[in-house]
């Protein structure tokens, strides 16, 4: 599929999850798949804002793999699985959203969402939470 948001670096988000608790997920999690273009020299954290509304009701913030993949490791070709928890979210359809981004927790530089040509078009992707039943 095309990607729900291409970040300045090569840093492509292929896919976004809401996934409800279960008996393997005790609380309601994100479930992000990344790729890169590049190498990067860079360690980023990834930020996860769920929005009701636009108004920001849970956040998480992390190291890709709960610290264990950080981007420095990534290679052209590989598929990222990354999770963020989102304790105590009922999602509500059509009235939520997710705000994703990456940052430098170094410098606080976040990297910005660019169009085909590099060009940044914003601070973030902004993905809309679709509801699926089983």
């Amino acid at each position: 599929p095309p990607p729900l948001a291409t970040f300045e670096n090569g840093i492509i988000l292929r896919a976004a999850l809401f996934r409800r608790p279960s008996y393997r997920n005790t609380q309601p999690t994100i479930w992000l798949w990344w790729d890169v273009s590049q190498t990067l020299d860079t360690d980023y954290t990834v930020f996860v804002h769920y929005l009701r509304n636009e108004e920001r009701i849970a956040q998480h913030d992390g190291s890709p793999g709960y610290g264990h993949l950080p981007t420095s490791s990534w290679e052209p070709g590989d598929l990222i699985l990354d999770i963020h928890p989102m304790p105590n979210v009922r999602p509500q359809t059509g009235q939520d959203s997710l705000r994703i981004g990456l940052y430098d927790t170094q410098s606080g530089k976040g990297l910005t969402v660019v169009d085909s040509a590099g060009q940044p078009i914003a601070d973030a992707a902004h993905i809309p939470v679709i509801l699926a039943e089983p």
